[in-house]
């Protein structure tokens, strides 16, 4: 019996990336399995461009690109490739940041992980990943335990407050990707989305190999961020604490635009739609009513220093209103 071959899909979207992008372009050309790029740049003011076409792919779907220094975001130039990359016949779709490195059996090693290539089932596998600095060389060999992130939470209530998996170590299958489009414009960001998107509604599936080398350095979208380095005296506390109030506050949007995506679906757990119900609800709440609700959606594991925080935060953010975040966001 001959095995079915998947058809890859690679979605890349750059900005501004021309010193990594050679490495990162001859890691994917490297690869032990064929697929197809689908590309995006977002506005770039250097050499980005001409990089990517340099090395003559063999399937190569370029979108119509940004003007030069006018981007739109990460998020929403991968919604733009999503929508693209629906509209080919691939069966699974890779997610590439500019800056890194990719293992070369990376495509192979994640597509043997998904079950059925019928499409049926919503998919997102996930893998480890090895921290670098802007030289490659290793700062950790795993970025799961650098952050302090269990790969093999798949808890929906959990990625309402925090995301453990990262974009460039994903792969989704056309029935999650489906599910998930398109991506709103109050997702915080495109694997988040994902992510919470197959816990509601499919599998997620994790690989214990660090396929990627994960570039850190100053122009990071997101970036790793170590588990004490917010425990470093010498940091700014005041600021990291409203850089997560931001965060948190843009939790809600994200949340709303999930909900109404459950609310056209027929195959969610009455508990995870109470979830997603009472987290929305959460704002509107008085202090201890908040702090009560949020301990019992089990949003981060109990009695660690995450959860005081994220109970801290809980307590003391005055979220803006609904109509508030929709204008922030862009919201619809």
């Amino acid at each position: 019996m001959t095995v079915k071959e998947p058809k890859i899909a690679v979605l890349l979207s750059t900005f501004n990336g021309a010193r990594w992008l050679p490495e990162c372009m001859c890691s994917l050309a490297e690869q032990t399995l064929p697929f197809s790029l689908i590309w995006r740049d977002d506005g770039s003011t250097d050499d980005s461009r001409g990089l990517v076409r340099t090395f003559g792919w063999k399937v190569l779907h370029e979108l119509s690109h940004s003007e030069q220094g006018q981007n739109i975001g990460a998020c929403a130039s991968f919604g733009l490739l999503a929508q693209a990359a629906l509209e080919t016949g691939a069966d699974i779709f890779f997610f590439a940041d500019q800056d890194d490195v990719w293992h070369r059996s990376k495509l192979e090693r994640v597509a043997s992980c998904f079950d059925t290539l019928d499409n049926f089932y919503p998919q997102l596998v996930h893998h480890d990943l090895a921290v670098v600095d802007e030289l490659a060389q290793e700062i950790a060999p795993s970025l799961w335990r650098y952050m302090r992130l269990d790969p093999n939470q798949a808890a929906l209530s959990r990625f309402l407050t925090r995301n453990s998996v990262t974009g460039c170590a994903m792969a989704v299958n056309r029935s999650l990707l489906q599910a998930a489009h398109p991506i709103p414009a109050a997702a915080i960001m495109h694997d988040w989305w994902l992510a919470t998107v197959a816990s509601a509604v499919g599998s997620i599936h994790a690989i214990p190999e660090a396929l990627v080398k994960y570039r850190q350095h100053g122009e990071n979208t997101l970036g790793a961020k170590g588990f004490f380095g917010g425990l470093n005296p010498f940091t700014n506390w005041v600021a990291g604490w409203r850089r997560g109030n931001d965060e948190y506050c843009a939790l809600f949007p994200q949340a709303r635009a999930l909900n109404r995506l459950l609310s056209q679906r027929h195959d969610i757990s009455a508990s995870d739609k109470k979830a997603v119900d009472d987290f929305v609800a959460l704002p509107a709440l008085g202090v201890l009513r908040r702090c009560l609700t949020a301990d019992r959606l089990d949003l981060r594991e109990r009695g660690g220093l995450l959860w005081f925080v994220a109970m801290l935060r809980v307590a003391l953010t005055a979220v803006p209103s609904a109509d508030g975040l929709a204008a922030n966001a862009g919201e619809p």
